[in-house]
């Protein structure tokens, strides 16, 4: 089995192993442990890192050629995440997760656009992982203000109903309320990129952004496996369990499920305040 971490293969049982696309290999009782938040991964996890992703947690790859990249950010891929849901314990530890229910009602109402500017974002602001260049305020701005700005003006252009997922997500009660905690950014992630463009502290952005980017995109990863997967798939670890039925929110607008979240925030407009943050000249 050709894996690029080939010492773990030997505490490896062959029923236990996968090797994910990127070629790094794995036991599956601890993938499942790192999914659900059973077992402490201080050699794997990132700073703050929320329990409920389907991230390739062994493979430490920068995703860019930015030298400041500093979070492991690499996620299984969809046909990982494909042969991962043949096995029970896999899709319990995600579907259990703390985040999975506030995904399922929410997830839906961000799109693929609005989430790979996220990931723009999130890329962008690992300098913010650095100190030394993180204390630069002139680094900081030509390095931050595009992909912000950016991010900014597509949310100028969607419906409220796009752009209050974000706002639930990311609120205290929310599935990733750890954005809105004191000890994170005090404040929802559409808040925070306004007060962002404005001059506004960016201490630890870049782990919660992250937090975001990866909860949303396992989950989108989650629903095309599950949507992509034969009818006949079965359970590898049982043959007699009767394989689980993607979730019925799959195929129903969130606002037909949280219609009362909907009418609460009805009249909270999201604020559009003009950017200071301005890159240097």
């Amino acid at each position: 089995m050709k894996a690029k971490n080939k010492s773990d293969l030997l505490d490896i049982t062959e029923k236990n192993l996968f090797v994910s696309e990127s070629g790094y290999a794995y036991d599956i009782n601890q993938i499942a442990e790192f999914i659900s938040g059973d077992w402490a991964f201080g050699d794997y996890q990132n700073p703050c890192e929320v329990v409920g992703v389907f991230r390739d947690y062994k493979n430490k790859e920068p995703l860019s050629q930015s030298p400041h990249e500093s979070l492991a950010l690499n996620l299984f891929s969809e046909q990982d995440i494909r042969s991962l849901l043949t096995h029970k314990i896999i899709s319990d530890a995600f579907e259990h997760s703390p985040i999975y229910d506030g995904l399922q009602n929410y997830a839906d109402g961000v799109s693929e656009t609005t989430l790979d500017l996220i990931g723009k974002v999130v890329l962008a602001s690992q300098i913010l992982g650095n100190s030394l260049v993180s204390a630069d305020q002139n680094k900081l701005t030509a390095e931050l203000h595009e992909p912000l700005a950016e991010f900014r003006r597509h949310l100028d252009k969607l419906n409220k109903s796009e752009i209050k997922p974000l706002i639930f997500l990311t609120s205290i009660g929310g599935p990733i309320s750890s954005y809105s905690e004191v000890q994170g950014r005090k404040c929802n992630f559409v808040e925070d990129v306004n007060n962002l463009l404005n001059g506004g502290c960016s201490a630890g952005f870049h782990l919660h952004v992250a937090n975001l980017y990866l909860a949303l995109k396992s989950y989108k990863l989650y629903q095309n496996a599950l949507k992509a997967a034969p009818a006949h798939d079965e359970a590898v670890d049982d043959p007699s369990l009767e394989k689980k039925e993607p979730s019925s929110l799959l195929e129903v607008s969130i606002w037909k499920t949280r219609k009362k979240d909907m009418e609460k925030t009805e009249e909270q407009d999201v604020h559009h305040i003009d950017s200071s943050f301005e890159p240097p000249k």
